[in-house]
């Protein structure tokens, strides 16, 4: 092509302006037909728009640039879906879904790319849901809420993975809410509140749900109470033994 261009430059000194112009704009439309057929390679179209760009010409700066926009985001698109699909031979199904997503739609590729990010999110999601399963069968609902909560980024709000989500969740919360009681019922027997305070005031940081617990706040307004009992009955006896007045 750069040896043609010698030509084109001796057609624009005999044919004047219009005629070179005509055929350079036809053949920058070509240019981008190539190589998305695959005719040519991004090597080889981009070393051909770089020697029409050399030419300098005023009225084809827009098209030369709007075709080398597209030809650098078909390059993209061709080398994600070349990612894609070993990401998903590797059952990555992860990343294969991010890389699918940026195949556009001028890609020969595109209508393959929207089958295979289908499977790869069904492969994906089940693959999630088995892993939270073996978590729960342990006993373990909050390792296993936090692994399908990190699915957002990729599947988005995905009904069944919401489904599983809120059915973990309530058990997560009934289990915490008897670890708490326990707890704190234990420090209370043994009359050291702070602690039972302590216990219940630190699940509510970690926990809001628990706030609308009813047998969690009453308990934590009577260890208060006791507590504060508890402190008052000590200054009384350190004022009774002397160690400082009243």
């Amino acid at each position: 092509y750069t040896q043609a261009s010698a030509i084109f430059k001796d057609k624009f000194t005999k044919d004047g302006s219009g005629a070179l112009n005509k055929m350079l704009e036809e053949r920058l439309d070509s240019l981008y037909a190539d190589y998305l057929s695959g005719e040519k390679e991004y090597t080889e179209a981009k070393e051909e728009l770089d020697t029409i760009k050399d030419f300098g010409i005023t009225d084809l700066k827009k098209k030369v640039n709007s075709t080398g926009v597209k030809l650098n985001d078909l390059k993209t698109s061709k080398s994600a879906y070349e990612k894609a699909e070993k990401y998903y031979g590797k059952k990555n199904y992860a990343l294969s879904i991010k890389e699918y997503d940026k195949v556009i739609k001028d890609d020969p590729n595109y209508q393959e790319a929207k089958i295979r990010r289908a499977q790869a999110v069904s492969n994906y999601r089940n693959t999630l849901l088995s892993e939270a399963a073996s978590l729960v069968s342990n006993g373990d609902y909050n390792s296993a809420v936090k692994l399908l909560e990190t699915s957002e980024d990729i599947l988005g709000k995905d009904k069944l993975i919401k489904k599983r989500i809120a059915e973990y969740s309530k058990n997560k919360n009934s289990e915490n809410r008897q670890q708490v009681l326990d707890a704190s019922d234990e420090h209370a027997y043994n009359e050291n509140y702070a602690a039972a305070i302590t216990v219940i005031m630190t699940a509510l940081k970690e926990n809001e749900d628990l706030s609308t617990d009813e047998t969690i706040m009453n308990n934590l307004d009577e260890y208060r109470k006791s507590y504060t009992e508890q402190f008052s009955e000590k200054i009384d006896g350190y004022i009774n033994d002397g160690l400082f007045e009243e």
